[in-house]
């Protein structure tokens, strides 16, 4: 909305139809302090923020950027530690949820998860310990029975090239 604040919805529902409105949370009519003020963006920003983390999981580095992007005259820092607070952001617990969706939809090596991560922001001691439980081996196996039934070559021969290049890369 044009405030750049959440929004309340009202749905109301009739044997006839459905209504929905949504009425922006704007500020006040009344002129705030500065401080009143800075209170009332510092809430919108958290609920924000909230809003953001239920709708997908974010790292901290995600969420601070999106921050900055819609608050930029808030700090994002005070916000970032109160969702640590009520443990709504939490780092190492993306890390695990992220290996474990990860190897199971698009299996990769330690090396190339690990640098996903780095690039999502997680720190090198998260990623290590997150990578950890990874058996490298059997993920590697899996990936290559999935490849070797999708190569449609008639020889033997090729189909191995083709396996080999595959984990290679």
């Amino acid at each position: 909305n044009k405030w750049g604040v959440v929004e309340k919805s009202r749905i109301q529902i009739t044997p006839k139809k459905i209504k929905c409105e949504i009425s922006p949370l704007a500020p006040p009519k009344k002129p705030l302090s500065s401080v009143e003020m800075t209170n009332f963006t510092m809430q919108t920003a958290l609920e924000f923020a909230i809003i953001s983390l239920s709708r997908k999981r974010q790292t901290e580095k995600q969420l601070r950027e999106r921050l900055l992007r819609r608050y930029p005259e808030n700090d994002p820092e005070s916000i970032i530690a109160r969702l640590k607070e009520l443990q709504y952001l939490d780092d190492r617990d993306f890390a695990d949820a992220w290996i474990q969706y990860r190897t199971q939809t698009s299996p990769r090596g330690k090396f190339a998860l690990k640098q996903e991560l780095l690039k999502k922001g997680i720190s090198k001691e998260d990623a290590d310990q997150a990578l950890s439980g990874i058996n490298q081996t059997s993920s590697l196996q899996n990936l290559a029975e999935g490849k070797w039934r999708s190569i449609r070559e008639e020889s033997i021969l090729k189909r191995k090239q083709r396996l080999l290049r595959f984990l290679a890369s």
